[in-house]
């Protein structure tokens, strides 16, 4: 992957605040879901599967 495509982690003061932020929403903490990643414009996000669903 070069430079132009490699995707640019989001800054250390970034990464805090969107998981402050995100911690404070109990909506999608309950189900379990995490933050994996983070970069400009985009938080990814990962959400076990729950069985029998």
């Amino acid at each position: 992957m070069d430079e132009q495509t490699r995707p640019r982690q989001a800054s250390s003061e970034v990464r805090t605040r969107d998981r402050v932020g995100f911690d404070r929403h109990g909506l999608m903490t309950r189900p379990g879901a995490r933050i994996t990643r983070t970069a400009p414009g985009r938080v990814y996000l990962l959400l076990p599967n729950r069985p029998g669903r």
